[in-house]
């Protein structure tokens, strides 16, 4: 957990020093300054990358264990946290609220699973390769991480030839 964490930072980091780059590849019908505010929310949300390499690393150790209900549960705080944030925050700092709500969200997410992983599997978070089911989980996830990567990709192909398009011309 903590190489991928690792590399989900340095991940981050690099989406962070690319971001006007990569606002142009996915958006480049977009005026210069919507260009700009797409680069801001990206530097924003990357580091949420981190948070979700997190979550979804110790949601497969409790599918792995057969236990589903706490990976399943976790969509109660996903709701609680965005609609009571975007509720009380909105008004005052309009769209940003729902970045906060995520955020919130995630850190709330992370600390929710991390405690049930370590207190069902036992789980060393130093040595995790030191298990053998979890140096099979990771063997098995590489499919996994794959088709997610080219389904993202696909998804910021679309979205950067949508946005050349004209509005009302599909």
């Amino acid at each position: 957990m903590l190489v991928v964490t690792f590399f989900s930072a340095i991940l981050a980091l690099l989406i962070c020093l690319f971001a006007d780059s990569l606002a142009l590849i996915l958006a480049p019908g977009l005026s210069k300054v919507d260009r700009n505010i797409l680069a801001q929310y990206i530097k924003r949300l990357s580091f949420l990358l981190v948070n979700i390499s997190v979550s979804n690393i110790c949601i497969g150790i409790l599918n792995a264990e057969k236990n589903f209900l706490i990976a399943k549960s976790i969509g109660i705080i996903q709701s609680f946290c965005i609609i009571l944030v975007c509720f009380g925050l909105a008004e005052k700092i309009g769209i940003d609220a729902i970045y906060l709500g995520f955020s919130v969200y995630f850190i709330l997410e992370n600390i929710f699973l991390l405690v049930h992983v370590f207190k069902r599997v036992g789980f060393h978070p130093m040595n995790p390769l030191r298990d053998q089911e979890i140096r099979r989980l990771l063997t098995l996830s590489v499919p996994l991480f794959l088709s997610n990567a080219i389904i993202q990709i696909n998804a910021m192909v679309d979205k950067a030839i949508a946005s050349r398009l004209d509005a009302e011309s599909v």
